[in-house]
């Protein structure tokens, strides 16, 4: 028994000896461990301090000539890079334009006061109980507020209705001198998603010297304005509403070839007639046309009037290979060009050319968009077209006679509404129809993808008639 109490005895001491051994190891390490978190909390400390002191240096620093060295410098930069044969990739590129974007604004800093007091004055100008006389004295106040920093201001979203303003209500001189000053950035300004507006002001407000000045900005680059996402719907306002004949020949020539672009005419006139004074030219023409004009269809951009005419008289002139080349590229894009006179001319091309796989595409396209095409005035003669060629009369009935149908009362008091229900009602009757369009539906006689007689057509449409 004495010897058991003495082992029990020496094992516990052994156990005691033990666990003050792992308590002294363990110390340490916990100490390690509640030190860390303190070290750290200086060091971002330290680093909050250092960005705080930072950011104190840099708005002491900016001043706008040091920006604009910094603009020009790191411009210089990215052409060497550029140039060099290590290309900066398409990351660095953007990062470079981004910190250009930002020293121009922190630059627009220096105007702050005069767009400040501008803004004030055009608030004042534009109320419409302001009195005429009043208005004419704060537009001579405005307008030698901002002479001569024009340039700096037009391209802001907020300064360029400011200036704008003066070129609405302004008197001729402030339009006259605003004109002078800005005139050598008319390019520039049709490129620029708000000092757009103000070259189409500037066409409505204008003088007559002065819009035919912006329109002899835009010779040689009628092209590449088209081509571009902003200046594009310049020329096409240019085009569509204040150019007389021998101005849109003079823009519509820029697609024939280099000769008749720096050549221009005196008097207005058509693809048919250069090529009646010289043959010899038909192709070069038709092939600098071609080469204008797949760009464009490339990136879709079919919505101008400009190209709907350029098209047109390609078409008319091609040869047929030509044409259902071209006709191939332009029937995806049927509903955005049978707004205009040029554009339902290709489109009903479209629609006499294409195969029934190509018509029953350009029917679906027009789903929910009847009613407006039956209102339009050069859109309802493709509906006709369709009606007098198409040879799937159940799927026109599904289709576009079903909306017609069910929006006949809206169409019924239309003045152009009403010549599509006519034709449904008599077809080819010239008492009902019109020459253009009678004369329109019989050059599609005899198409290669229309099989059926126009009988059998017609009597496909009975039950649509009995409706009417």
């Amino acid at each position: 028994m004495k010897r058991k109490n003495a082992s029990s005895e020496s094992g516990s001491v052994m156990k005691k000896k033990k666990s003050e051994a792992k308590k002294k190891s363990v110390g340490p390490k916990l100490a390690s461990v509640f030190q860390k978190p303190l070290s750290l909390k200086k060091k971002s400390v330290s680093l909050k301090s250092k960005k705080d002191t930072v950011k104190k240096q840099k708005s002491v620093e900016s001043s706008s000539t040091e920006v604009m060295e910094q603009i020009a410098g790191s411009s210089e930069v990215m052409e060497q890079n550029v140039g060099s044969s290590e290309s900066l990739s398409k990351s660095k590129m953007q990062r470079i334009k981004a910190k250009e974007r930002k020293m121009r604004r922190k630059n627009m800093r220096n105007y702050y006061t005069l767009m400040f007091k501008a803004k004030k004055l055009w608030e004042s100008i534009r109320r419409h109980d302001c009195p005429k006389a009043i208005q004419g004295q704060l537009c001579e106040e405005l307008h030698t507020l901002v002479k001569g920093n024009v340039k700096e201001i037009i391209y802001a979203h907020d300064t360029s209705r400011v200036i704008e303003l003066l070129l609405v209500i302004g008197s001729q001189e402030i339009k006259q001198a605003l004109y002078t000053e800005m005139k050598g950035e008319l390019i520039k300004m049709m490129k620029s998603l708000y000092s757009k507006f103000f070259v189409m002001k500037m066409l409505k407000y204008g003088s007559k010297e002065q819009r035919n000045e912006i329109m002899t900005a835009m010779h040689g680059k009628v092209a590449e304005l088209l081509h571009h996402r902003i200046a594009g719907s310049v020329v096409e306002c240019a085009y569509n509403e204040y150019a007389n004949g021998k101005q849109r020949t003079n823009l519509v020539e820029e697609f024939y070839g280099l000769k008749l672009t720096y050549f221009k005419s005196d008097k207005a006139r058509t693809l048919q007639d250069i090529i009646d004074e010289n043959p010899a030219q038909k192709e070069s023409i038709l092939k600098n046309m071609k080469e204008s004009l797949d760009p464009l269809l490339e990136k879709g951009i079919l919505s101008h009037s400009i190209i709907h005419r350029v098209i047109s008289e390609y078409l008319t002139h091609c040869k047929e290979s030509e044409r259902k080349e071209m006709i191939n590229l332009v029937q995806d894009f049927v509903l955005e060009i049978l707004h205009t006179k040029d554009g339902s001319r290709v489109a009903v091309q479209c629609v006499w050319q294409g195969t029934v796989k190509d018509r029953k595409k350009i029917i679906k396209s027009m789903k929910t968009h009847v009613t407006k095409i039956c209102k339009d005035h050069h859109g309802y003669k493709v509906l006709i077209t369709l009606f007098d060629c198409v040879d799937d009369t159940k799927l026109l009935k599904t289709t576009l006679i079903k909306e017609i149908m069910m929006n006949i009362d809206e169409l019924v008091i239309d003045e152009t509404g009403r010549k599509v229900l006519k034709y449904l009602v008599v077809q080819r009757n010239s008492a009902y129809i019109g020459p253009d369009v009678m004369e329109i539906l019989a050059k599609g006689d005899g198409n290669e993808a229309s099989k059926k007689d126009r009988d059998v057509r017609e009597i496909g449409r009975a039950s649509c008639r009995e409706r009417v």
